[in-house]
Order: structure tokens, then sequence, then C-alpha cells
């Protein structure tokens, strides 16, 4: 939310293409955030196309802007977006009608999860 705030002041300043993609990129993401969280568990096909939009939206601007980055020769980001992983989550959301809030874990989550079970051994 506060990086969207933020692009959306520089867009008005500079507009240039890669600051209007990011903040693009921003707004969809929040927009899919928001939605995954006033959603309920299980899921009506008008939510579930509405997070999917969302979140493809997201993955395309995110795939604009490594274009970018890529044809300037600047690396924009210090570690990278996993996109492939989030395509999964919205995939799966419009074919099994399931909020992916009640079931995703985040990496640090699961690496104790992991750890757990070889402390257990």
């Amino acid at each position: 939310m506060f990086l969207e705030r933020c692009l959306g002041v520089l867009k008005q300043r500079d507009g240039g293409l890669e600051v209007r993609i990011a903040h693009a990129a921003c707004t969809a993401i929040c927009c899919w955030f928001d939605r995954c969280e006033r959603a309920p568990r299980f899921l009506s096909d008008e939510q579930a196309s509405g997070i999917a939009e969302s979140g493809t939206a997201f993955l395309k601007c995110l795939e604009i802007l490594a274009r970018i980055g890529v044809s300037e020769g600047k690396l924009r980001w210090k570690l990278l977006p996993k996109a492939h992983a989030m395509a999964h989550l919205i995939e799966d959301q419009v074919k099994e009608k399931l909020n992916c809030r009640f079931y995703h874990c985040y990496t640090d989550e699961d690496f104790i999860g992991q750890w757990k079970k070889l402390v257990i051994r």
C-alpha cells in the first residue's frame, strides 16, 4: 500500500513508462490482496474471476517491468519475485474456487516446518 502511494506521487511528477507500469503493478497486487482478504474460504465464480483478474494484471505488469529492465541492462530487484508460484495460486483459485489465504504458506513458515520435521526425527 505504501509503495503504491509513493509510486502514485512519482507517477504524477515523472510519468515515465516504467513508473506508470510499476504503479499499475502495485495497484493490481494491492487489489489482489484486498480481494483475497475480503473473500470467504469458498469463492463464487465472480469472486474467483475478480481475484484472478487483479493477480493476472500484476503478473503482466511484472513481466513488462522485467523486459524493460533487461532491455536497459538494469537490475531492479535485490530478490526475484516468485511470479511462477503466484500464477499457480491464481490458476488454482479459479479452478478450485478456494481462497488461497486459507492454505498458502510463506517461505519462511515453510522453512520452519521443514526444520521441525528434521528435529523430530
